[in-house]
């Protein structure tokens, strides 16, 4: 199952700085499109494999926390869908 992941820029960022040594998930978070809501605030929304979204909120935990949250946050949404 593909699942969307929605991190904000600036957790974003953080996790992609610690990714660098993990490459198959800097190139994923690569991927990401940077998406705008109207008050301005900055998302970055990627595609991945719901197995894809669990490994990297397991990495996320150990590298960035904050990130990790946002990833939860969207398995659990997937899965309401």
């Amino acid at each position: 199952m593909k699942i969307f992941v929605f991190i904000p820029i600036d957790r974003y960022n953080s996790l992609l700085m610690a990714a660098v040594p993990f490459r198959s998930t800097y190139l994923m978070l690569k991927n990401g499109l940077i998406i705008r809501d109207s008050e301005g605030r900055e998302t970055v929304k990627f595609l991945c494999d719901m197995d894809q979204a669990k490994g990297l909120g397991e990495l996320a935990s150990q590298i960035c926390p904050d990130a990790a949250l946002d990833i939860e946050e969207s398995i659990r949404l997937a899965r309401e869908m």
